[in-house]
């Protein structure tokens, strides 16, 4: 969005879900524009046992099966999956020296799937500030991302419906809407350097949330 500049005043703010800036050669546009191209992963496993994967069956174990994550290829994750989040500490060796291994089918959904979370400008402490469906800057200036889970099948518009609900939190908005979960990940930031999404715990609402001021009230 071209209203929310950097503080140099000459770069536009990208989208809080870009989460690579050139980090080790590691750039968000390019990879967005690739990945969606590359229909399979290279075979699997070494030697005779390679086994290649047809691109119906890729998507088909990302949206279905327990993700195993068996590809293991250059410059196609996003930093969306906690699993790429490999931090220095606890480990033996460096692990900016090999790539985790992935789940392509759902890296290519993530990224045709981002342009249904749009931004938009909104000021927040008299300054504007990139505001995006599902998401929300916290009091500490970090970002998080938030989603429901549902029962029923329901349309893309529901979806971002329920992405941007104001009452989300509220009991009786979920049963009413046939939710029964709030989860929430957080980017954090690895030594000032690389950042990463955080694991996805239950939503819990804050204690300015209507919920809790309705309860206290009562």
């Amino acid at each position: 969005c071209d209203v929310v500049l950097k503080r140099d005043g000459k770069q536009v703010k990208p989208t809080p879900l870009c989460l690579m800036f050139g980090q080790s050669r590691e750039h968000f546009l390019s990879r967005l524009d690739s990945v969606p191209r590359r229909a399979t992963p290279p075979p699997r496993g070494s030697g005779r046992n390679k086994i290649a994967v047809t691109e119906t069956e890729c998507l088909h174990e990302s949206l279905f099966d327990p993700w195993r994550r068996p590809d293991r290829m250059k410059n196609s994750r996003f930093r969306w999956d906690p699993n790429d989040d490999r931090r220095y500490a606890l480990r033996a060796q460096n692990p900016s020296k090999t790539e985790p291994p992935t789940q392509h089918g759902a890296n290519r959904l993530a990224a045709i799937g981002l342009s249904a979370l749009t931004v938009v400008p909104r000021l927040s402490g008299g300054k504007p500030r990139l505001g995006i469906i599902g998401g929300k800057w916290e009091r500490d200036g970090g970002f998080a991302f938030s989603w429901p889970i549902w029962r029923e099948p329901i349309s893309l518009s529901g979806i971002r419906a329920l992405l941007s609900h104001p009452d989300i939190d509220e009991p009786e908005t979920r049963v009413a809407l046939g939710i029964f979960e709030c989860r929430r990940a957080r980017a954090v930031s690895t030594a000032g350097r690389s950042e990463n999404f955080t694991r996805a715990e239950p939503r819990i609402p804050e204690t300015g949330d209507r919920r809790i001021s309705r309860m206290g009230a009562a």
